[in-house]
């Protein structure tokens, strides 16, 4: 049996009309030198490619004998591929044609790196998508050290999402696949985490197209998930190990755009689920969870580093976090206005 470039882990749960939108992005990919591995982790409903309309011998189906949850199965996943290259979509999400095609010639025309991402862009709703390439180009592809792309993505300047990144597989598996920090059935910041791991190498090669499609959609966990605390304490768990990273001296000067970017991304996330979920932001909460993340900062070495981060804290302070607000308030409001504002979205997307 040949040894495909690429392994795609497709981890699924009760989805079943969202994973073949999945499925079909990947059976009409134009580069066709992989397999798709998907692990159904819902023991109540065995999965087979037949069933899911596909007879295609690069597809096959794992059903776990017992719930694994989302990063246990993902790790489950990357254990069975034979790629070279690996890497996740998951079962609500899908791809542009060309997601494959590009991310090989990325790889091959730089020297194979051990990871390659790509952009992404947002889709609303449950409806079937247009299965179609994404424009890319070489003026797309950019090599960069690890700490410059990790300040260009949590400062808003590049796009990409860290289990869809492509890796080396033996890198992937060399740094233990993708880590569970929240003990929830979803991993609640493991991409992030996985992010910050692969800004530890020298090189990361991005593709700054939107080649990888996200899907907004209420029925999700994140959608729907307005445990505040969670969001505090696995954001505070998130700090800790950017801290236990930056101490291995990888991220330089960049230290402090990275800390700020990931403090702000957190911050939001906490206060559009208090907006949503108790219609205001409790500020006394809020300000003890940044106090909390900067006596984890203390930790940091050298002193100068310490003071990079603490400027990140203070400018992370002075922000007001408006668009997390109005998404909280949307989140809050009536079906229908959530409808309405899906739709002003869709069409501008």
């Amino acid at each position: 049996m040949t040894t495909p470039f690429v392994s795609i882990g497709v981890p699924t749960y009760n989805r079943v009309s969202l994973l073949r939108h999945t499925l079909t992005s990947l059976q009409r990919q134009s580069f066709t030198d992989f397999e798709v591995l998907v692990g159904n982790d819902d023991v109540r409903e065995q999965l087979s490619a037949a069933g899911l309309g596909i007879s295609d011998a690069r597809f096959s189906v794992v059903n776990h004998e017992r719930n694994l949850g989302e990063i246990r199965n993902m790790n489950a996943l990357l254990g069975l591929a034979r790629g070279s290259y690996f890497t996740w979509q998951f079962d609500d999400d899908f791809y542009a044609t060309n997601f494959l095609a590009e991310m090989h010639a990325a790889i091959t025309s730089h020297r194979a790196p051990p990871v390659v991402f790509s952009g992404f862009r947002t889709h609303y709703g449950l409806g079937e998508p247009r299965y179609r390439p994404a424009v890319a180009g070489d003026a797309a592809v950019s090599e960069l050290d690890g700490a410059t792309f990790l300040a260009d993505v949590f400062g808003g300047r590049r796009r990409a999402m860290g289990a869809c990144g492509v890796y080396e597989r033996a890198y992937l598996a060399s740094i233990g696949g993708i880590r569970d920090i929240s003990g929830e059935a979803v991993g609640l910041y493991s991409e992030h985490l996985l992010l910050l791991t692969a800004g530890l190498g020298e090189r990361v090669v991005h593709v700054n197209a939107p080649l990888v499609s996200y899907r907004d959609q209420d029925a999700s966990w994140s959608g729907r998930n307005l445990n505040v605390e969670l969001y505090v304490t696995t954001g505070l768990t998130l700090m800790r190990e950017l801290v236990r990273l930056a101490n291995q001296g990888a991220y330089g000067r960049r230290l402090g755009d990275i800390a700020a970017g990931v403090l702000a991304m957190t911050v939001d996330d906490i206060v559009s689920r208090m907006v949503a979920r108790d219609g205001r932001v409790a500020g006394p909460q809020l300000a003890e969870y940044v106090a909390a993340v900067e006596r984890e900062f203390a930790a940091i070495e050298p002193a100068a580093a310490r003071r990079a981060v603490a400027g990140a804290v203070e400018r992370v302070r002075r922000r007001r976090p408006a668009a997390a607000i109005v998404k909280g308030w949307v989140k809050r409001s009536p079906p229908w206005v959530q409808h309405v504002v899906r739709g002003i979205r869709a069409r501008l997307s």
